[in-house]
């Protein structure tokens, strides 16, 4: 049987489809390709998977923000170095001389560096103690007669004492993502509250000025020298003068 020859026309018809189809072959395979890439690159942390060939892993993950390690700032010691220290026992007349202590405010108790180790001594048997290098002198719960235990440091020594007792506490981190602000971090911060002891009662004194000229409204001349000043109750040098004041003038409250 004879064919016929393709004509031209139909020839180049079939030739042009044919490169169409091949590069639609192209792109499909490119494309394809692409996409399981874009796929395989995908990386899931802290999820239960991170393998990075994974054909299932969801369009929509991405890699979390780590996390931020919150920390605690500070300290609970009064001074975190060791201070040569000299010890009065409430039932002893003994003294401990000499030793090597620093003051835990958190605990309220009285740390004691030894060669092989570190002992604690609760202020409940402590009358008072000495720290020699800066002759600062701490007296107990036991002698101010106080329920608030801890240790109070004689500022003024007096008929009417100037007592300062150290204490701290735990300030929250209050980081505000949207704003940028505030602390990452917790922090211990010291704190420092005043008293007046006198004929063995305690007076704790207020820190607003209101209330600290109200303490002193009885007697006139006390009134009139918080007049005459800046009152300043968080002051310890403003404090202490006005405690040497009522002292010289042998005033009373």
């Amino acid at each position: 049987m004879k064919t016929k020859p393709i004509s031209e026309k139909y020839y180049r018809l079939s030739k042009s489809i044919l490169f169409i189809y091949r590069v639609f072959l192209i792109l499909t395979f490119f494309i394809s390709t692409l996409s399981l890439s874009a796929q395989e690159k995908v990386i899931v942390v802290g999820g239960t998977s991170a393998a990075p060939f994974s054909r299932g892993v969801s369009k929509t993950s991405k890699i979390n923000e780590i996390a931020y390690q919150k920390r605690l700032l500070g300290s609970f010691y009064l001074d975190d170095d060791w201070a040569e220290t000299d010890i009065y026992l409430m039932n002893d007349s003994i003294v401990l001389r000499d030793l090597n202590t620093r003051i835990d405010l958190s605990n309220n108790v009285l740390e004691i560096k030894t060669k092989e180790d570190t002992l604690v001594l609760p202020t409940y048997r402590i009358k008072r103690i000495l720290l020699k290098e800066t002759a600062k002198v701490f007296v107990t719960e036991n002698i101010v007669k106080s329920s608030t235990n801890g240790f109070y440091q004689i500022i003024v020594d007096g008929k009417y004492s100037l007592l300062c007792q150290p204490k701290v506490k735990v300030e929250r981190a209050d980081f505000n993502i949207i704003t940028n602000s505030g602390s990452r971090d917790d922090k211990i911060i010291q704190q420092e509250y005043f008293y007046l002891f006198v004929d063995g009662n305690l007076i704790k004194l207020e820190k607003s000025k209101g209330k600290f000229k109200k303490q002193f409204k009885n007697n006139k001349e006390i009134e009139m020298y918080c007049s005459q000043q800046k009152v300043k109750p968080k002051d310890k040098a403003f404090l202490i003068e006005l405690v040497k004041f009522i002292n010289e003038e042998k005033l009373d409250l």
